[in-house]
């Protein structure tokens, strides 16, 4: 995607989610300091994928990280979920991070996200001559490591990079970034912004995320945790990517494999065209998650997103609490449907607001989603090793 823009490919039709009158989701939503580093990340065009910390799709700064598990319940009026921590729930793809567990949380932490945030690549490619190369497998894992510890404190599946095909395309759309200075969903044969350019590597950046590290934390390489990030925060400030389109594809239920190539300072993760099999039931999918969320993944913009394509966030209500007061001053707005295959309600947080203690989200109004009232609560916390 270009910085600032972000468009999808045709999506994979979702599969009709299993409904239940009673449902008990499980939702469980060393930060490595980023001193100024900033990131470009570009959402794929409007049939195309995603990008970010360097610079998304719309700039975004890299900060924080969060995690949280909930309990669903349907009350007595059906439409009604309220989501509090819960204990982990078993699935077909694995056991969900407990986020009603601040132990559970902190040891994920330590051994899914935290080991991302000081490995780098160990890219073996070049910019001259032209060649992407590859990144080490362990370097590789850890990215992967990453994106699960995301997807499971959301009760999602985790996803795995073992398409060999996929991780060495994504590496050519990775040189590109890297070669150019800037992500491009579209990079040009000729003239500016195609140097190292390759058919099959501007193909997949049609179809991938895209970040760079613009203020490198180390002279050598960025460490892939940090890309991943950028992802998730989707702003550089002022800037911000409102389409959230990188956050929304890392989080997509039906999601089976990435297809993942990092350079020294950038990153192609192919999000569109590959492995899917329906999530059932698909979840609501919210960052920060509900739970307990470590502190330094807390983003500028949260996010809340249906579990079925039907669903109606454009006359929807939010009211946000914060240790029994309600936050003032909250942009919200839904997403531009065309960069996430599932709609999604977003809102801006006040500037630097307060991570810590327990907040409270309440969305009201919302239709076609199985469930017209939807409420959790996040805890943010300090991870301590």
């Amino acid at each position: 995607m270009k910085s600032g823009n972000s468009s999808d490919e045709a999506v994979p039709e979702l599969a009709s989610e299993v409904e239940a009158s009673k449902r008990v989701l499980d939702v469980k939503s060393s930060q490595k300091k980023a001193t100024s580093v900033a990131s470009g990340v570009t959402n794929p065009a409007p049939s195309s994928s995603s990008s970010n910390r360097f610079m998304p799709s719309r700039s975004f700064l890299f900060t924080k990280h969060l995690v949280f598990i909930v309990f669903v319940i349907v009350f007595g009026i059906i439409g009604h979920r309220l989501l509090w921590p819960s204990h982990a729930e078993e699935t077909s793809s694995g056991t969900n991070i407990d986020t009603s567990s601040k132990t559970a949380v902190n040891d994920a932490y330590w051994s899914l996200w935290n080991p991302a945030m000081t490995t780098s690549a160990g890219w073996t490619g070049s910019v001259k001559p032209c060649d992407a190369g590859t990144m080490m497998a362990t370097a590789r894992n850890s990215e992967v490591d990453a994106i699960n510890f995301v997807r499971r404190l959301q009760r999602l599946k985790p996803i795995s990079a073992r398409d060999s095909a996929a991780n060495n395309a994504a590496m050519k759309a990775s040189l590109i970034v890297e070669a150019n200075g800037a992500p491009n969903h579209s990079p040009p044969a000729t003239g500016p912004g195609s140097t190292c350019y390759s058919s099959e590597g501007a193909a997949v950046s049609a179809q991938s995320n895209l970040g760079i590290d613009y203020v490198v934390s180390t002279p050598d390489s960025t460490p892939v945790g940090v890309l991943v990030k950028g992802y998730l925060d989707e702003r550089i400030p002022p800037a911000e990517n409102k389409t959230l389109g990188h956050r929304r594809r890392l989080s997509y239920p039906d999601a089976n494999v990435f297809g993942i190539g990092t350079t020294a300072h950038a990153s192609a993760i192919r999000v569109i065209g590959l492995s899917t099999s329906a999530a059932n039931p698909s979840p609501d999918v919210m960052w920060p998650t509900g739970g307990y969320f470590p502190k330094q993944l807390a983003p500028h913009t949260w996010s809340l997103t249906g579990s079925r394509t039907t669903a109606d966030f454009s006359a929807a209500t939010l009211k946000v609490t914060h240790n029994g007061n309600v936050i003032k001053g909250i942009d919200k707005y839904v997403t531009d449907p065309r960069y996430g295959p599932l709609p999604t309600l977003a809102w801006s947080m006040p500037f630097q607001y307060d991570k810590s203690g327990g907040y409270i989200v309440t969305v009201g109004n919302i239709k076609g989603d199985g469930a017209t009232r939807i409420s959790y609560k996040v805890r943010f916390f300090d991870p301590v090793q």
